[in-house]
């Protein structure tokens, strides 16, 4: 039953109907035993004790007992700006104060909702977290999971080719903790989702979610469920901007930072326990998500890169050799005094300078914000984004049809305008991998003959570029990050030139139905 619930969806209520059925037939076969062994032998004088099953009526009594049940730790969490308050301590408005000489952030901390019994005054909002500790000990005491960790300490590093990231300079820049036998390393992974499954019509609510990896087991175990660690989900309905994103990660962080330097946890080796020390080594998330975990500043801003320092004004710089990559300890040292500032307006003066505002993760000072940050490949490579702009957006390597002979592969839409169906897809005829290698070198010239200057030091128009910059997601909440502004005469040259380019830019993209979407 309880494989039934959390395994395949099986609400509660049904799964408790269920179980109360189970517990009936199982009664009624007792019963039908006992007047069945009556009947055949009615001169028995030996009772027969009628023996009722000890089976729950509620699937929650049976996840306790096999202690499938997570430890939740459950706090208040203010409505407007995220702080946490401990349940046992809740006031009636927040307190919080964004500087030392700002105003109580003053929001309701409390409401009354009907129930049942009546109107009850309940939190206007809960936020859950796990226990770290007790997953640690259901995690380790698994058969073969301390096995699979061994791996770690036992491997030794490729000095040519990196096969995982045991091979890493960033696995061996914590010295020897990576290879203390008794340590663990995680990678900390955050995102944000719809719970409602992205309808394109319909409301649309923000959930962060935030785990923890084990990376001390083997590449193809990593991301199992059963060994990915659920830390927390940010409350619903927004997504937190890039000054609120601290209060939900700090219990969160406090965990982390007292198990690094050691706890007693229980394992299947080491049932009396045995000491274990946690270090979280990369952050993983898209860019927009890093941007606010770590208190970069976003897109618009002067210094708009999470890891080099090219200002807006280079954005279009493709030269390698002048991307000077941060430091991780300027960055935290600018996040510190960031912290520190007494005043919105020195916060700001320090946001202009460097960029980076205070995070929750500074403080684990053990991992270099810059060096230990990483893109998430899944909406660069696994959602295939780069081919679908390469094939789709810029129609690169295909080849419109307008003959006749290929009616079966091509149609045409009522204006005119050739497209590609399913089937021109799977023709291998219809794409000229070819003409892919000579657009690439085309580009390659192009990019040649027109210096790779930085634009500070060269501000001219471009006659390759057709399509304005898109503005930078509204969920991001970065209101500090809109001190750059456009050039004036940026969009009041060449209109007819540019209109010209658009059109033909649509009309190449236009080849691309949504059915071969």
């Amino acid at each position: 039953m309880v494989w039934l619930h959390l395994a395949c969806g099986l609400s509660r209520a049904n799964a408790d109907r269920l179980m109360k059925a189970i517990h009936l037939l199982i009664s009624l076969a007792i019963n039908f035993g006992r007047l069945l062994v009556k009947l055949q032998h009615p001169n028995l004088a030996v009772e027969m004790p009628l023996q009722t099953p000890l089976i729950p009526h509620d699937v929650r009594t049976a996840i306790t007992t096999l202690s499938l049940d997570p430890k939740i730790i459950r706090s208040i969490c203010c409505p407007k700006c995220y702080a946490i308050y401990s349940l046992n301590r809740i006031p009636e408005t927040c307190g919080r104060r964004e500087t030392a000489r700002s105003q109580p952030c003053g929001a309701k901390l409390w409401t009354t909702r009907s129930t049942r019994s009546g109107p009850r005054r309940v939190p206007c909002w809960l936020y859950s977290t796990q226990d770290f500790d007790s997953w640690l000990e259901f995690f380790l005491s698994r058969p073969g999971i301390e096995d699979l960790i061994d791996k770690s300490y036992d491997h030794n590093p490729s000095p040519d080719v990196m096969h995982t990231i045991w091979d890493s300079p960033a696995w061996q820049s914590l010295g020897s903790f990576t290879t203390t036998r008794g340590n663990l390393t995680f990678a900390y992974f955050i995102d944000w989702f719809n719970p409602l499954l992205n309808k394109t019509a319909g409301k649309t609510i923000f959930c962060g979610a935030i785990m923890l990896i084990c990376l001390n087991l083997p590449y193809e175990l990593q991301h199992l469920v059963e060994n990915t660690f659920f830390a927390g989900i940010t409350p619903p309905p927004k997504e937190l901007s890039v000054t609120t994103i601290t209060a939900v990660s700090d219990p969160i962080i406090d965990r982390l930072q007292a198990l690094f330097h050691g706890k007693i946890i229980r394992t299947r080796r080491h049932p009396d326990g045995i000491a274990k020390c946690v270090a979280v080594l990369p952050v993983i998330a898209d860019l927009m998500a890093i941007r606010k975990v770590l208190g970069f500043a976003g897109i618009k801003a002067h210094n708009f890169c999470s890891f080099c320092n090219l200002t807006h004004a280079e954005m279009d710089c493709l030269d390698p050799s002048y991307w000077h990559a941060r430091i991780g300890s300027n960055v935290r040292q600018a996040a510190i005094q960031w912290q520190q500032a007494q005043t919105k307006v020195k916060r700001n003066e320090i946001f202009d300078q460097h960029g980076v505002r205070w995070s929750a993760l500074h403080r684990l000072d053990y991992r270099d914000p810059v060096q230990h940050t990483m893109l998430g490949m899944m909406h660069n490579w696994i959602e295939g984004i780069l081919q679908h702009h390469a094939r789709v957006k810029w129609g690169i390597g295909v080849i419109p049809n307008r003959s006749k002979d290929h009616q079966d592969h091509g149609q045409t839409s009522k204006d005119g305008t050739p497209h590609i169906t399913l089937a021109a897809e799977t023709n291998l005829d219809f794409m000229d991998i070819d003409m892919l290698d000579e657009e690439l070198a085309d580009l390659e010239a192009e990019r040649q003959a027109h210096s790779d200057t930085p634009s500070h030091l060269k501000r001219q128009h471009s006659e390759s570029s057709t399509d304005p910059m898109d503005e930078y997601d509204e969920h991001d909440g970065d209101g500090g990050d809109e001190d750059f502004q456009p050039d004036s005469d940026s969009d009041s040259e060449d209109d007819e030139e540019t209109s010209e380019l658009l059109d033909a830019v649509r009309n190449a993209t236009s080849i691309f139905n949504k059915e071969a979407l």
